[in-house]
């Protein structure tokens, strides 16, 4: 195509002055096309946009530019435009850089008419939206990552204010209800059950929205038996402003559990009447010294004249000839040659000698195998003249445990959804805070504050699943340097509070040194949060000699604002909290993982208090062993 050498002098004189003076170092896009749909004139920003130089652009039509999926549309809006049937337009379209790559952007165009009205040229504002589609785009695609997550979930989800008005679901939650989402979202949630049930919810709801405290409701419908979770959401205030509900069917475990307790009164029947016991024995895969007692029928207490939390506490032993008595090199050699035959998956019968409560008994030991999925044995046992127990809860142990292990997947799972979602958000408001609202802005802040507040929730869950579920190696430790280091390490908030910590001469204990930095990190930390406004934090770790033997009592007491003795049992139970997170940030997890290191050891925790006074935490551990011979 043939064009002058400058192009710009065929556009209405009476506008180019005006225009090449105002867009031509503005960051913004701009150019002038011809009735041709040949480039006039563009300036710097616009052949950045674009990547290509005006010498390139001068002998070029938009429709060189324009990605070929967007032609038509372009083309139908430019043929109006030079027309003169519309003065202006805007379209959102891809543009086709000389990389090969592809520009998404808003054109605003403006028809200018001549001095006698006829259509001139047509002048473009570009504004470059590629990274802001990027970032919506992957917006939506977690959005709609998350919803698939939810409605491939088996337990039911839902979303909805404190007067009932539902505002999201899954689909398992309208399936229940024999709906789908979009019909029900919108709806009074507490319309959807029977009127009685329906009181009943509600009443328990606005407990919730009024206390702030989560609450676990279960009900029966048409035979089915449902456990509900509500917990609440707090709005910017303070106050509840949502409800969130997680609500999973356990009709199966509820007849499993009858089912079992059923097995059991008939187990135990047949023990009383044949005077014999019944024992249940778990080996893991390849590791015969982990074997553990899972199971004593209630029988077993008159045999063995102990009951069953003591003889399950003590071990597989109680069976193998240990643990009850001290035993000679020859018995525990005939005790490992027991435990070595437990790894043959093999029926395994003897005799062993025990003494219970010092007599002296003899107990027949039949223990007949049967393979588990893991690879590991649980040996079913037959006990003639052993000691009392009263059948543990073995399935209720292992829900609790398979909730445990949950948390802990989950909280590895859902950290990097959730980080993408935090970065993105963060990235929408660093870079178009300027063109949001205050209520779009505010929106976003709210977003990013909800998803900081989850991860830090779901890394303090992990820290307590990570206590559960890891391997125990308690060793002969000295306090008195972690303490040392936790003080360290709480430097900036010591600093920041005129904050004073004391620590006296502590004892050496047997426990894992990570622990115990988190045991002191948590009650020093709680002592520096919960400080008094009128005086400075003062914050003293001591020692006790009222332990009983082989224990060390360990004490933490600050002149904070104390805790009322009503909420003593409640600080330890985990995302339980006393004050609003606005007051005091945190998850609730803090002390309920201090218990959780603390009981692992065999120790105890317990708060003495008084409002307005201070508080002084008490811990129980045990003293350090000394080093085994050779």
């Amino acid at each position: 195509m043939t064009r002058p050498a400058d192009p710009v002098a065929e556009a209405p004189g009476f506008v180019l002055d005006t225009l090449k003076a105002t867009f031509t170092h503005s960051s913004v896009g701009f150019s002038l096309v011809g009735l041709d749909g040949a480039y006039l004139w563009v300036n710097d920003a616009f052949c950045r946009m674009v990547g290509r130089p005006w010498e390139e652009l001068r002998d070029l039509t938009f429709r060189d530019l324009t990605h070929p999926d967007d032609l038509p549309t372009s083309d139908q809006l430019a043929g109006r435009l030079f027309a003169g049937g519309i003065d202006s337009a805007r379209i959102e379209k891809r543009y086709s850089r000389a990389n090969g790559q592809t520009m998404r952007a808003i054109v605003h165009l403006s028809l200018i008419r001549d001095a006698d009205g006829h259509p001139g040229c047509v002048a473009g504002l570009l504004e470059d939206i590629t990274e802001r589609h990027a970032a919506v785009e992957a917006l939506a695609t977690a959005e709609r990552s998350n919803r698939a997550l939810l409605d491939a979930a088996p337990d039911a989800a839902f979303l909805f204010r404190p007067d009932g008005h539902l505002l999201a679901c899954n689909a398992t939650f309208a399936g229940r209800f024999g709906k789908r989402p979009q019909d029900i979202i919108g709806s009074d949630l507490f319309t959807l059950f029977p009127p009685q049930l329906a009181a009943s919810r509600r009443a328990r709801t606005d407990q919730v929205a009024a206390s702030g405290i989560p609450a676990v409701i279960e009900d029966v419908r048409e035979g089915l038996h449902f456990e509900n979770h509500i917990h609440p959401i707090p709005g910017p205030d303070g106050t509840v402003a949502l409800l969130a509900g997680h609500s999973r069917d356990i009709t199966g475990r509820v007849h499993e559990s009858a089912r079992l307790r059923r097995n059991e009164a008939i187990l135990n029947q047949v023990a009383e009447q044949t005077g014999a016991a019944f024992c249940q024995l778990r080996v893991p895969p390849g590791r015969p010294e982990r074997a553990r007692l899972v199971y004593l029928s209630e029988s077993a207490e008159s045999l063995l004249g102990q009951p069953p939390a003591a003889l399950l506490a003590a071990g597989p032993n109680v069976l193998l000839g240990d643990s009850l008595r001290d035993e000679s090199n020859g018995a525990a050699a005939n005790r490992a040659e027991r435990l070595a035959a437990l790894t043959q998956g093999a029926p395994w019968q003897g005799e062993v000698k025990i003494t219970a409560q010092g007599t002296p008994r003899w107990l027949k030991v039949t223990l007949t195998p049967d393979p588990q999925p893991d690879g590991g044995t649980i040996y079913n046992g037959v006990l003639i003249d052993i000691t009392d127990s009263r059948r543990a809860w073995e399935e209720l142990e292992r829900s609790n445990q398979d909730l445990q292990q949950f948390a802990y997947v989950a909280s590895h799972d859902l950290q990097e959804p959730l980080r993408m979602v935090t970065s993105f958000l963060q990235l929408l408001e660093r870079r178009y805070a300027d063109r949001l609202d205050d209520e779009g802005r505010q929106i976003i802040h709210y977003a990013v504050e909800g998803a900081v507040r989850m991860r830090n929730l779901i890394l303090d869950l992990l820290d307590y699943s990570r206590v559960s579920f890891s391997v125990h190696h308690p060793g002969p430790l000295d306090l008195g340097p972690i303490v040392a280091r936790v003080r360290h390490d709480l430097a900036l908030t010591v600093h920041e509070s005129n904050a004073e910590i004391v620590i006296d001469p502590l004892p050496r204990v047997q426990a894992d040194p990570a622990h115990m930095a988190q045991l002191f990190t948590n009650l020093i930390g709680n002592a520096l949060k919960y400080r008094a406004a009128e005086r400075p934090p003062r914050v003293r770790v001591a020692a006790h000699d009222d332990a009983p033997p082989g224990q060390v009592h360990i004490s933490v007491t600050d002149n904070g604002i104390g805790i009322d003795p009503a909420f003593f049992g409640r600080i330890f139970q985990i995302f339980q909290r006393l004050h609003p997170r606005d007051a005091y940030p945190g998850t609730g997890v803090g002390l309920a993982l201090c218990q959780r290191i603390v009981e692992r050891l065999g120790g105890r925790i317990w708060v003495e208090s008084t409002p307005g006074a201070g508080s002084t935490f008490h811990v129980i551990l045990p003293t350090a062993q000394p080093p085994a011979p050779g």
